[in-house]
């Protein structure tokens, strides 16, 4: 029953989880892209450094999204980690379009790279959309894995019993 009325949350989970897939995909191949252009301009370490960690961070995103619907406790750590990493792309993003002091970033000022870098950040912003329904639906869907986490163990039980009878049954009819 519970997992029934989670029924709305799990499937948007699901949908969301494809999306965030691909659209990760092309958060990579387009931190990829500007790597390339800031490293024909000769850009600073922190620069290159910044766009090596946004590229990690769009595969750690979507591994921590698809880690959200797992075990109970793999699951929640997930979809902390989820909202960490969506949150630390945008700083980094942000810093490397307008600069960030903290970060050492002075900006991107040469238009060639600047257009690339609002472009992955409307990206961003659709794949933190997406990564809404996995955010906004935590409570569903860990009401959900508990129900899986229950379910898994009564199944045991019901299996061990089911194997006890089917022995019991062989015995007497001789098999």
């Amino acid at each position: 029953a519970v997992v029934l009325a989670q029924q709305k949350a799990l499937v948007g989970a699901g949908l969301a989880l494809k999306a965030i897939d691909n659209q990760s995909t092309e958060l990579l191949k387009a931190t990829e892209a500007i790597t390339a252009l800031k490293l024909q301009g000769g850009a600073p370490a922190a620069e290159l450094s910044a766009l090596g960690r946004l590229a990690m961070l769009s595969q750690r995103i979507v591994k921590s999204a698809n880690a959200s619907l797992g075990a109970e406790a793999a699951g929640e750590t997930a979809v902390l980690a989820l909202g960490n990493d969506l949150n630390l792309f945008r700083v980094v993003a942000q810093g490397l379009l307008d600069g960030n002091a903290e970060l050492r970033l002075a900006g991107t000022r040469e238009p060639q790279a600047r257009e690339p870098l609002q472009d992955l950040l409307l990206r961003y912003e659709q794949l933190r959309t997406q990564a809404g329904a996995i955010l906004d639906q935590r409570a569903g869907l860990s009401a959900a894995r508990a129900a899986q986490t229950a379910i898994v163990a009564d199944s045991e039980a019901l299996r061990l019993g089911l194997d006890g009878l089917q022995q019991g049954l062989a015995v007497e009819s001789g098999f």
